[in-house]
């Protein structure tokens, strides 16, 4: 539903939003590529997987309290095994940015320093142009 693209989803919990606006960055990445079109610069989005930060600070109110009595002591135990630091999850930004193999790369999305397949919805031009145009209302443009 393209009346409300911004807004419709500030009522689904954290995880139900996350591929949303997962798949909005992609979008917005596959646009600027395209509209740039240029070999000096490169467009890329980037996944760096969990990382601990700050941000969970919140959780509480994204997911609930009862539900945050549960999952938090759970989050907290799993964030030594599986979380990245914020040092280790910058890997894939910096390997981004100074990789020169990617210099002249048409890859959009990448994870762990590696490619990842995205949805052909994330490359569809008519998506991205309307999403783009919106995101340009929405702030003036």
């Amino acid at each position: 539903d393209w009346s409300d693209a911004f807004t419709q989803f500030k009522s689904i919990r954290l995880w139900g939003i996350y591929p949303v606006s997962k798949a909005f960055t992609i979008l917005f990445a596959h646009k600027l590529k395209h509209d740039l079109n240029s070999n000096d610069i490169a467009v890329f989005t980037v996944n760096p997987s969990w990382v601990w930060t700050s941000i969970q600070s919140p959780m509480r109110d994204a997911i609930g309290f009862i539900p945050f009595l549960i999952c938090y002591p759970l989050l907290y135990i799993l964030k030594f095994i599986l979380a990245k630091t914020p040092k280790t999850g910058a890997r894939t930004s910096i390997f981004c940015a100074v990789e020169p193999s990617l210099q002249h790369s048409h890859e959009l999305y990448f994870e762990d320093c590696a490619v990842e397949t995205v949805s052909s919805l994330c490359k569809n031009d008519a998506i991205a142009d309307h999403l783009w145009k919106l995101s340009c209302e929405a702030v003036g443009l």
